[in-house]
């Protein structure tokens, strides 16, 4: 929609669009948007509410350009843009993001859409958008089928590569062996492939953060694997050694061996 009545506010909106993602802060001395500007911006914007209230896209325009905060919004994704907008101009952007994490969980999966409507992704990507990593990864695991749990486990991977921690933003607790959770129940789905599953569970049971974990979900995959234990653990030498298996790709002769000798010990189902 065009404004060609205020050229402060096409100019304001140009200058924003040369120099997206160079300012934290649109109201800040140094700004985009000098103090004066902002007051005039702010009394356009009033009276747009109070003269064009039905035209709703130039009342949003002109309160995310004022900092204002919207009563309300058209769409989920009007919401969240919105929101998260002004929590990342304000001095605490955690808090901001924080509390508008706390509503969605609050409103809960029912107000975003059953899982049978999107695979659980109505509710998961607002809570991801604000940094609700365990809820959202959690939730797409359980009520998104074994798609929505291969998407969980890869996303979980992602972030742990990034180095994102896995709790909810704010909250104090967390469960911090969530990764290698969604890792072992993906790879149960991985195994019903009996030619490619256990390779496939091999390369995913590496890369669980906690080595100590990762060796003994290895041990637990070599046990249950009889049908392929040489593929995985190599075959025995005539002079006593072993030929390499799978497990020596990924792990050296020591960490090998500790898998090898705790499979030995693990009772088979």
């Amino acid at each position: 929609e065009h404004l060609p009545e205020q050229e402060l506010v096409q100019q304001a909106l140009a200058s924003f669009q040369q120099a997206q993602g160079n300012f934290s802060n649109l109201w800040s001395q140094g700004g985009m948007i000098r103090v004066g500007d902002n007051e005039a911006i702010i009394d356009i914007y009033q009276r747009t509410c109070n003269l064009e209230p039905e035209n709703t896209f130039k009342i949003g325009v002109l309160a995310l350009l004022s900092g204002q905060e919207l009563s309300s919004f058209e769409t989920i994704e009007d919401y969240l843009f919105g929101r998260l907008w002004l929590a990342l101009q304000s001095e605490d952007p955690a808090t901001g993001i924080e509390k508008i994490g706390a509503s969605i969980r609050k409103y809960g999966p029912d107000y975003f859409g059953g899982p049978e409507e999107n695979g659980g992704w109505g509710y998961s990507l607002p809570l991801l958008a604000t940094q609700q990593f365990q809820t959202a990864l959690t939730f797409l695991a359980e009520a998104g089928g074994a798609t929505g749990l291969m998407h969980s486990t890869h996303l979980a991977l992602a972030l742990t590569a990034a180095q994102a921690s896995m709790m909810d933003l704010g909250q104090a607790l967390s469960n911090r062996d969530i990764v290698a959770a969604l890792i072992v129940k993906y790879c149960t789905y991985l195994e019903q492939d009996l030619s490619l599953g256990v390779p496939a569970s091999l390369e995913y049971l590496i890369r669980i953060p906690s080595k100590e974990q990762s060796l003994k979900e290895l041990a637990a995959l070599v046990c249950r694997s009889a049908h392929v234990i040489d593929q995985l653990a190599g075959v025995p030498r005539s002079d006593g050694g072993r030929h390499e298996g799978e497990l020596d790709k990924h792990l050296d002769s020591k960490d090998v061996m500790k898998v090898l000798n705790q499979a030995a010990g693990v009772p088979r189902s």
